[in-house]
């Protein structure tokens, strides 16, 4: 993440940054998702879908809130 504004002034080290930082992401996703259903042993199912839930709950919050600043004429700016 520090290093994204650095990569950013190029389009070719944005593009990377971008790609490595959904990899990262998204790589964070099956372990935790394993662990919760692990704990939850009594519902797999219903912990499973709430984990997943909460996930997409954060990408609609976070559009939101990005959605706002943008509309509040902060605008975005390296």
């Amino acid at each position: 993440m520090l290093a994204i504004p650095l990569l950013a002034q190029s389009q070719a080290g944005a593009a990377i940054s971008m790609i490595v930082w959904g990899a990262a992401t998204f790589a964070v996703v099956p372990p935790l998702q394993m662990r919760v259903m692990r704990v939850a042993h009594e519902a797999p199912g219903l912990s499973s879908s709430v984990n997943i839930g909460a996930f997409n709950l954060g990408n609609a919050l976070g559009a939101a809130a990005g959605g706002a600043v943008i509309s509040g004429g902060l605008g975005y700016a390296f």
